[in-house]
């Protein structure tokens, strides 16, 4: 009997600790799917082309601007979504130039390009607001016949003798930065909408290539345009003045 009891015994311990290995092996098996599981879910803070907020956008003022030029910008959101960066690239096409013509004070021909880069700093809650600095650098070429005054008299009238003239081409340069105060929302249909304000600082410069005749001088008085630009060779001038814009297109939200 004593033998009976004992084998009962030990096969009841024994069947207890199988099971309790069973139990510990499903319940690992269980804990390491869960585990991989999290790992899977958990999200990523890795920065992709495909996955960062973009936007495509115009700005409709600079085609009634003084100089209308046709640009676009694109802006890119960067890793943790503070800063994003965007570029833009334009043309100034002759055919919409109000300036270029036949009359005596329009030029007889004006295009060019225009250039600039933006980081902007998104530092307000809710992502809509942001600060910037903008860099910007445009080329005009223009060609128009100037007058050249042949041998000035050097009084304080400054006359001269006679006219000759002569098919001139300018090269001006305008460089700008632009420090801006801004808010940007693009809504559920994905159309954006952007205002900003700010000062910018700038620079405008004439470089000349064509020849002057010998002994002549260009005549300010009858080089008169409608934009009142200085066009001597050599000119420089800098000057800073407040900015509003307003920015149309379309794009992605930011996370």
């Amino acid at each position: 009997m004593k033998q009976l009891l004992l084998i009962a015994l030990l096969s009841s311990c024994a069947l207890t600790m199988a099971q309790e290995d069973g139990y510990s092996s499903v319940a690992r098996e269980n804990a390491d799917k869960k585990s991989s599981a999290d790992k899977i879910e958990e999200p990523t803070d890795e920065w992709s082309f495909k996955s960062a907020p973009k936007v495509i956008k115009i700005n409709p003022l600079e085609i009634v601007n003084v100089v209308p030029t046709l640009a676009a910008d694109f802006e890119m959101g960067m890793r943790g979504q503070f800063i994003s960066l965007q570029a833009g690239l334009g043309v100034v096409p002759g055919y919409l130039q109000p300036i270029v013509g036949t009359q005596d004070r329009q030029f007889d021909r004006m295009g060019g390009y225009v250039l600039r880069f933006e980081p902007r700093f998104h530092i307000f809650p809710g992502k809509h607001h942001y600060l910037s600095t903008e860099f910007y650098f445009r080329q005009l070429q223009i060609k128009d016949q100037m007058a050249v005054g042949m041998e000035p008299d050097n009084n304080e009238f400054q006359s001269y003798a006679y006219y000759m003239y002569s098919d001139m081409v300018f090269q001006r340069f305008s460089t700008r930065m632009t420090f801006k105060y801004g808010f940007e929302h693009v809504f559920k249909n994905h159309f954006a909408l952007e205002f900003y304000t700010g000062l910018s600082f700038r620079k405008n410069s004439v470089t000349s290539k064509s020849r002057i005749p010998d002994g002549g001088e260009l005549d300010a008085t009858r080089n008169w345009n409608m934009l009142e630009w200085n066009l001597e060779n050599g000119y420089s001038k800098m000057y800073a003045i407040p900015v509003v814009g307003l920015k149309l297109g379309f794009g992605t939200k930011r996370k």
